[in-house]
């Protein structure tokens, strides 16, 4: 709101005015179309107010929570009006999957919000509207992160999996930082097959940095920019503008993030070469194309490796840090995993990705972390882009869906005791159960949406669970009683959620789990 405190010049005036009659316009087209549809009603949702709809409403704080509280009253497909804006919150797994799967010639877009823009982040694939230029960067992307390529980057993750022990068995107080620069460093090298420091690495710097600028490009991170595009133009040299001026710094940084390493890459393979990588594969493709590459062709190679590590960072962070805090909070299913590991690899070598077959305890627990913590709750909203009816409701062209996934992980009907931390729910006489919904298929998207690097993703979660659980015991804290502490786990807020609240002590197993470490 302090930007607002610079709209007392007449064109800022002017500016607000004219917003507000495009608004009031575009509320009147509203109607209009709900005049073709005069049977059929929005989906229900709370009374909102004239101009600013459910403005007041609109929860900052875990929105899945409220959004499922909202359910509870409205049914499982919910509508909030933000300004002009309408929201469509599906609550219902079978309601995501009928719309935006099953209707995904009509859901597959992006909202066309302008903080994509403002953040530099509008090159990024999972920002882009579909079309053809977002389906070329899908298919560049698919190429070199589909299930039968993507082994070839199992080396690079059991490498980071191993320094990840040896960071682990250094200092374990620290092992949410150690996690993060382990996953760090196998994008980096599978995506560019540039060297990664043991510490402070420049590009994991750089990309830790403008990782976290993500969170503006969400849904209510900017009502005001968002409601009034006009003003950003607003000079940043006035008071009251710190926001636009923060802006300015994250484009930058989504720019340097993109094109740094993407130029050393070039310098290296001029002059001390690489090792193979998604980046190398894709040049090499693009130059044995007819005429060699386009200049389209290198933005898209740029634009998707660059991709790659912010969609891979964050989710695999989180969903390795939620796996350590689990197995403190339930020795038992750790017992199970360890004993698991034990008969498959013995006391003599680490795990392989090749032994994956051979662990279902460990993929089941690879399963339950995906569910137990919804990594991105909401994911990023879809937009219709025509009028459509669903089951009696009229859903606006230009309205923002939002697939609750944490409300389809937290089902008791598909997951009973969706509090606890149960792999077993996913196993039956030591193989997977094929009629319980694999978390999978709701956390890394929908539709034509869906994460095209989930195959990477979960064969670095593997790795990671497997490597820390054969070597490491984690434990809770113990009171003064010598009783573990029970705290209470919270997820942050943000498009990617981390679980907090658990303390953990981790420790080597044994003489020989430390001497695997150091080998």
């Amino acid at each position: 709101m302090a930007i607002l405190q610079s709209l007392s010049l007449p064109p800022f005036i002017l500016g607000i005015f004219g917003t507000l009659c495009y608004l009031y316009w575009r509320l009147i087209r509203s109607e209009s179309a709900l005049g073709r549809y005069e049977r059929l009603p929005l989906p229900p949702g709370p009374p909102g107010f004239p101009v600013i709809g459910n403005l007041l409403d609109y929860p900052k704080d875990r929105p899945w929570l409220a959004y499922k509280e909202l359910s509870k009253k409205y049914g499982d497909i919910v509508s909030l009006r933000i300004f002009s804006q309408q929201l469509i919150i599906l609550n219902d797994y079978n309601t995501a999957i009928d719309l935006l799967d099953k209707r995904s010639s009509i859901y597959s877009s992006r909202p066309p919000t302008p903080m994509f823009r403002l953040t530099g982040w509008d090159w990024a694939l999972g920002m882009m509207p579909y079309g053809p230029w977002w389906r070329r960067h899908r298919r560049a992307f698919w190429q070199e992160f589909h299930s039968d390529v993507v082994g070839r980057y199992h080396s690079n993750q059991e490498e980071s999996a191993r320094r990840l022990l040896a960071r682990l068995l250094k200092s374990p107080q620290h092992f949410t930082e150690h996690i993060e620069y382990s996953v760090g460093a196998a994008i980096i090298e599978s995506c560019y097959g540039l060297p990664v420091a043991e510490e402070d690495d420049k590009y994991i710097a750089l990309f830790k940095e403008t990782a976290s600028t993500i969170n503006l490009t969400t849904p209510g991170s900017s009502m005001i920019l968002e409601s009034f595009p006009v003003l950003a133009r607003t000079p940043t040299w006035l008071p009251g503008t710190s926001f636009l001026r923060r802006l300015a710094r994250t484009r930058q940084m989504t720019a340097d993030m993109r094109d740094i390493p993407w130029r050393d890459l070039h310098e290296a393979m001029n002059t001390t070469g690489i090792k193979s990588s998604a980046a190398s594969s894709m040049m090499d493709r693009f130059s044995n194309i007819s005429g060699g590459s386009t200049s389209d062709d290198e933005e898209i190679a740029r634009n998707v490796v660059a991709v790659a590590y912010t969609a891979g960072l964050d989710t695999t962070h989180s969903a390795t840090v939620a796996f350590v805090i689990a197995m403190a909070l339930y020795p038992d299913v750790q017992a199970k995993a360890q004993a698991e590991l034990e008969d498959v690899c013995g006391k003599s070598r680490l795990p392989e990705m090749a032994d994956m077959d051979s662990l279902p305890y460990i993929q089941a627990i690879m399963r339950e972390v995906l569910r137990w913590h919804a990594i991105a709750p909401l994911s990023l909203p879809h937009v219709a882009i025509a009028d459509d009816e669903y089951k009696g409701y009229f859903i606006p062209k230009g309205s923002l869906i939002i697939a609750n996934a944490w409300a389809f992980l937290q089902d008791p009907e598909v997951y009973p005791e969706p509090d606890r931390f149960m792999p077993e729910r996913f196993l039956k006489d030591g193989k997977f159960v094929v009629d319980i919904r694999d978390p999978a298929t709701i956390a890394f998207g929908f539709g034509r949406r869906i994460c095209p690097g989930r195959h990477f993703a979960t064969s670095a979660l593997f790795i990671f669970i497997a490597s820390i659980l054969h070597t490491f015991a984690i434990k809770s804290p113990l009171d003064e009683h010598g009783l573990p502490i029970r705290s209470e786990l919270r997820q942050t807020t943000g498009l990617i959620s981390f679980l907090e609240g658990c303390d953990c002590k981790i420790t080597p197993r044994s003489e020989w789990a430390e001497a695997l470490i150091r080998s």
